[in-house]
């Protein structure tokens, strides 16, 4: 048992991205990707506790010439799950927030919501971060995880195309985006990942999947709203069109650049 209460935060990312390979290190505003990403975690409440943890040295020497921390892994894991765990099995954290590497538009207020949230209930193993649809769109996107909730708001199942046959605007109300931002704590990482992959893991590429095919909970936190991520070429341009035009964003991307 972690004995001690400590949250970090840490950026799993790899280069060998099927989508788009090298994305970590995609120049935007003359940053790689990752930088932006590790840039926006210091901007939360805990500044020291920021790690990112890759297998590929490209990406760890780049985060390291900006001064950052970044552990290094092993090069072939199953999920950014996995990879988080490894790095973690040499820190004294004892919960661990897990920001995807392509969140490049995470807001730290965002963070700081979710770093209160397990302060105030550490006895919570996991947590996914939640938002509305934009739009109908959406329910049939198989690059936008979805979920429907139990009355207690935590997750029933996951998805990628809705499985629903009731009117558009009833699915639209009960179906739920899911973000990349979780939480997890590390006595519960370490029993997850002994686990070998579960079917509708591996079939659907949901690794949060194998915590409710385990029959475990995932409760949820509502983020309200939610950037893109760049998973796609065609997200690049997403992405600077939000940092130019949202006020929120542009001020952080003044941080940023001036850090």
């Amino acid at each position: 048992m972690t004995s001690q209460f400590k949250i970090g935060i840490v950026i799993p990312a790899r280069i060998a991205s099927v989508r788009l390979p090298g994305k970590p290190l995609l120049d935007i505003f003359g940053f790689p990707m990752i930088e932006h990403v590790r840039r926006r975690a210091m901007l939360s409440l805990l500044p020291d506790n920021v790690i990112v943890a890759s297998g590929d040295m490209e990406i760890i020497s780049a985060v390291e010439g900006f001064g950052g921390t970044a552990a290094k892994s092993i090069q072939e894991h199953a999920n950014g799950l996995s990879r988080v765990a490894e790095a973690v099995n040499y820190l004294d954290f004892s919960h661990v927030i897990v920001l995807q590497g392509d969140e490049i538009l995470m807001l730290p207020k965002q963070l700081n919501s979710l770093i209160s949230i397990i302060s105030t209930n550490p006895e919570i193993d996991f947590w996914n971060g939640i938002c509305p649809l934009e739009s109908a769109d959406e329910l049939d996107d198989p690059s936008v995880v979805k979920c429907t909730l139990k009355t207690n708001q935590c997750i029933q199942t996951m998805f990628r195309k809705t499985p629903l046959t009731s009117p558009i605007s009833t699915q639209m109300s009960l179906v739920k985006k899911i973000n990349g931002l979780f939480a997890i704590s590390k006595d519960f990482l370490t029993e997850v990942v002994k686990h070998s992959s579960t079917p509708i893991e591996d079939a659907e590429s949901i690794e949060q999947m194998k915590i409710l095919e385990l029959s475990k909970d995932i409760t949820t936190f509502d983020m309200k709203k939610n950037y893109p991520s760049i998973n796609l070429p065609k997200d690049v341009d997403k992405v600077i069109e939000v940092l130019s035009s949202d006020p929120e964003q542009i001020k952080i991307l003044s941080q940023i650049k001036n850090w």
